[in-house]
C-alpha cells in the first residue's frame, strides 16, 4: 500500500470512497474541492490543509485530511478519515492517522480535535485507540491533549 499526498486527480475517488456512507459523490467533489482550494472552510480553520490518499494496486481506498485552527484552544483538527467498507480493521486508518500526525508534528500543532457523531461507535473507538478522548461539555467532540504521545 502507497500513502500519499493527494493530488487534484484523486478528487473523483476520493468523493466517491466518502459517498459510500452519505451524501452523493457530487456532494463530495464539491465539498471536498471547496475545502482544498480554501472556499469553504470549517469554523476557526486556518488556511494550512493536509490531505493524504491511501492506494493500493493502482486505486484510492482510503483518505485522511486535517487543518489547522484555534477552535475549542485546539492547535489542528482532523477533518475527514475514511477507508472502503471492505477493506476496513487493516490498519489503513491507523496509517493514514499516522501521515496527518506527522504533519500537525511538523507544523507545531500538538492539541488536535475532531468532530464525531456521539453515534459513530466504530469512529469513537478509532479516535479512543489513538489517543482520544472526549472534550467535556462538548458532546460530538474529542482532542488529543498532545498528538505528540501517540506519535
Amino acid at each position: 500500500m502507497l500513502l500519499r499526498p493527494y493530488i487534484p486527480e484523486d478528487l473523483h475517488d476520493v468523493a466517491q470512497i466518502r459517498a459510500t456512507d452519505w451524501g452523493t459523490q457530487e456532494y463530495w467533489e464539491k465539498r471536498i474541492n471547496a475545502y482544498i482550494n480554501l472556499r469553504q472552510s470549517p469554523q476557526s480553520a486556518k488556511e494550512s490543509r493536509a490531505i493524504w490518499v491511501a492506494i493500493e494496486e493502482h486505486e484510492t481506498i482510503g483518505m485522511i485530511a486535517g487543518h489547522l485552527t484555534n477552535r475549542f484552544g485546539c492547535q489542528g483538527e482532523l477533518q475527514w478519515v475514511h477507508v472502503r467498507h471492505d477493506l476496513r480493521g487493516k490498519q489503513i486508518a491507523h496509517r493514514l492517522f499516522g501521515k496527518l500526525t506527522s504533519w500537525f508534528i511538523s507544523v507545531n500543532a500538538f492539541k488536535i480535535c475532531v468532530n464525531v457523531e456521539p453515534d459513530n461507535i466504530s469512529a469513537i473507538r478509532f479516535y479512543e485507540k489513538q489517543g482520544a478522548h472526549p472534550i467535556r461539555r462538548q458532546t460530538h467532540w474529542m482532542i488529543w491533549d498532545d498528538i505528540r504521545v501517540n506519535a
